[in-house]
């Protein structure tokens, strides 16, 4: 696969007086422009007892600010023939919108607008509004969906309550409730300045010209970098295997198996990737072959390598083929786990694994508004936005030996198992 013309890019890099980082990628073949606003707080940032602080910010940014009334946000880029959202991870807060490129400064005045001036447009009613809109999101998604508290409870099984992944970004429902107009300015007070951000702009622009209009709107206003109050948080290596059994309305058991693994843009992430496509992608991967055709105990398994900044897990995942004990098919998928470090990979299983990550890896770099979300994501977490190069080389470089040794490190050790079974069944 030649992926040479993928690897480098010509982006400009510039921080302003006030903290802002600013990076800039020209594309003048395209018609539109990308605005990528990244704030550096998530959800491991929510204050305790206030779990959903951060997605709650979220919604609350899109409510108004002095010169932008509540809920035109959006119309202001929807005139223009645009879209924009945002989204809370556990690190990160995003907003971005893609436009024609001739509306760049309604974004940045929009964007800058929220930033500077959204304190003294800020009410109880909106907020009112945006914590009903929330606690509507997590009964819809999560309270109320089948096996939908299932991610909640697994990290908090691994990780535990003290761990900035321990709880979940939406929040606890008696939680958001809680959430008063005093944790939002805090909250912003906090965060939500030009030393904690990062602005990714992408597509057809001159560099002058955008570099000025950042300028223009952001640089009036006060920044300060912000401590990462979690930099020294170890990963969670499991001493011993933990158990926890949830009763749901479902037909299913449905078992998941949780292995504490690494964090963020390592060798080993990358490895483990690899690992992944082969337990996972297709018809013939070795999880679906031995658990669904083979052995036939469960009617669909999945293997999903979560990683990020302070630490990751090798998720499995199965439902139970009705009238199967839901332990034989725990103990099949740690089986197949531990037998990974004496696996021997051909080397058409390696190549088509590598293929299939580096083609979804390289499908976003094709369109604007991907690329200015890893270039976030590069300078967020790397300190480098142009980091596709290094990032790809690490999928090149994975050996056989290598995918065995993330067996014998990862998989050889105590897990997680989180059971849900459903109510008043008999397969507990």
């Amino acid at each position: 696969m030649n992926i040479n013309k993928h690897l480098k890019f010509d982006l400009q890099k510039h921080k302003l007086e006030n903290g802002l980082d600013v990076v800039l990628y020209r594309d003048t073949s395209n018609p539109l422009v990308c605005v990528n606003l990244l704030y550096k707080t998530g959800s491991v940032n929510d204050p305790a007892g206030k779990t959903g602080t951060a997605h709650l910010f979220e919604h609350m940014m899109f409510q108004g600010s002095v010169n932008v009334e509540k809920g035109k946000h959006f119309y202001h880029i929807q005139q223009a023939g645009g879209s924009a959202n945002a989204a809370t991870s556990y690190e990160t807060t995003v907003y971005h919108e893609k436009l024609p490129a001739e509306y760049l400064e309604t974004a940045l005045w929009l964007e800058s607008d929220r930033m500077g001036y959204f304190l003294p447009a800020l009410t109880e009613e909106k907020l009112q509004n945006q914590i009903e809109v929330v606690k509507n999101e997590r009964l819809e998604r999560t309270d109320n969906a089948p096996y939908g508290t299932s991610w909640e409870n697994l990290m908090d099984l691994v990780f535990g309550p003290e761990h900035p992944y321990g709880h979940p970004i939406i929040g606890h429902m008696d939680h958001i409730g809680q959430i008063n107009l005093d944790d939002i300015r805090s909250f912003f007070g906090e965060y939500y300045n030009p030393g904690n951000a990062s602005l990714v702009i992408a597509g057809n622009f001159e560099y002058d010209a955008a570099l000025k209009m950042v300028n223009n709107y952001f640089g009036e206003f006060s920044g300060y970098p912000v401590r990462d109050k979690h930099e020294y948080v170890p990963l969670t290596p499991l001493k011993h295997i933990r158990h926890r059994m949830v009763e749901d309305k479902i037909e299913l058991v449905k078992v998941t198996l949780a292995f504490p693994t690494t964090n963020f843009f390592t060798a080993d992430e990358a490895r483990i990737n690899m690992l992944n496509e082969l337990l996972n992608e297709g018809k013939n991967s070795i999880l679906k072959r031995e658990l669904v055709y083979n052995k036939q105990i469960a009617v669909g398994v999945s293997s999903y390598h979560f990683c990020s900044k302070y630490g990751g897990i090798m998720v499995v995942t199965a439902f139970v083929t009705p009238g199967v004990k839901w332990q034989a098919v725990r103990d099949e998928i740690v089986s197949i786990m531990r037998s990974l470090k004496n696996y021997e990979f051909t080397p058409e299983e390696i190549e088509k694994s590598r293929n299939r990550l580096i083609s979804d890896f390289l499908y976003p770099l094709e369109q604007l508004a991907g690329l200015s979300q890893i270039f976030n994501y590069y300078n967020y977490y790397l300190d480098n936005p142009d980091s596709v190069e290094y990032d790809l080389k690490r999928y090149l470089e994975v050996k056989d030996e290598d995918m065995r040794e993330m067996g014998k490190k990862y998989f050889s050790d105590a897990y997680a198992e989180l059971i849900y079974v459903p109510k008043g069944g008999t397969n507990a």
